[in-house]
């Protein structure tokens, strides 16, 4: 059985998910706002065939978004967009007697734009983003399981200057894109695969990147209950062989009935450093989901 002391700190993070239940909608003129999006879903199979075996799991998990958007001094905009998303995991396998507790989605994410309006279609920003875990994360490998990261280890800090813009946003659609200059922080202890430069002897725990970022970010709304977002984030490094960083997250929310509905995600990943090679993240959840 694999059980770390970190696994408190899911049932912390998942308890404080459940509490924002109370979290309460407020609403000011214009376009100043905070809103916090619940979602909280359950997962439970057991099989006996000859195909796995006996084989039991359990899966909880919980994500959570928090936006803030607020003017000042007439020509000040600032947005904040704060996720928090953990989950557990329950595996055992009859034939190798082993019991696993993971945790799953395990992120912390800041992401934050003040905007100068200046009445063009494009207006000059500022930014700042915050990217790390919540606990201890694994990856199984034969029969055993291998840690790969922890909370602050590695964490990423980015910030950004340029230009903005909203191409297109009525009440079914909106189009937000950005381009810009970045600088990029990364800081690792222990867990240093993306920090490392494998051409050195020297393990790296630090490392830094300078580039161009150009981001997009859409919503649109199908029907009253269907709603898609997305986001997507291409960054060249300018200092490192000129490397490519592109993600990009998408996400069908589909209210059946009142708090209850689908979560459709898929995330794709491509980071030169790390691996050649996309990397993908999907899932389809059926649980609560609502808004305050």
């Amino acid at each position: 059985m694999v059980i770390k002391k970190s696994f408190l700190r899911i049932l912390l993070f998942f308890s404080l998910g459940c509490c924002s239940f109370c979290f309460k909608l407020f609403s000011q003129p214009s376009e100043q706002f905070a809103k916090a999006n619940l979602a909280v879903f359950l997962n439970q199979s057991l099989n006996d065939d000859w195909k796995m075996g006996k084989y039991q799991s359990f899966e909880c998990s919980s994500a959570n978004e928090l936006l803030f958007k607020f003017s000042f001094f007439d020509r000040f905009f600032c947005e904040s967009k704060n996720k928090v998303a953990i989950g557990c995991k329950y595996e055992y396998f009859e034939s190798n007697k082993n019991r696993y507790f993971l945790p799953t989605d395990n992120i912390i994410q800041s992401d934050n734009m003040l905007k100068y309006l200046i009445g063009w279609k494009i207006d000059p920003y500022v930014s700042f983003s915050l990217n790390t875990q919540i606990t201890e994360s694994f990856r199984k490998y034969q029969n055993s399981v291998v840690p790969t990261s922890k909370f602050r280890d590695p964490i990423t800090t980015q910030q950004g200057l340029g230009f903005a813009s909203i191409l297109i946003k009525n009440n079914y659609s909106l189009i937000e894109t950005s381009l810009g200059a970045t600088t990029k922080q990364i800081r690792a202890k222990r867990y240093t695969l993306l920090t490392d430069n494998r051409q050195t002897k020297e393990v790296e725990k630090y490392r830094a990147e300078t580039g161009v970022q150009m981001r997009f970010d859409l919503m649109h709304k199908f029907a009253e209950k269907v709603e898609y977002r997305g986001k997507f984030d291409a960054q060249l490094n300018l200092l490192d062989k000129k490397q490519w960083i592109c993600n990009a997250d998408n996400e069908i929310k589909v209210q059946l009935w009142k708090i209850f509905g689908i979560l459709i995600k898929l995330e794709l990943t491509y980071n030169e450093q790390v691996s050649k090679r996309i990397g993908y993240k999907q899932s389809t959840k059926f649980g609560i989901i609502t808004s305050f």
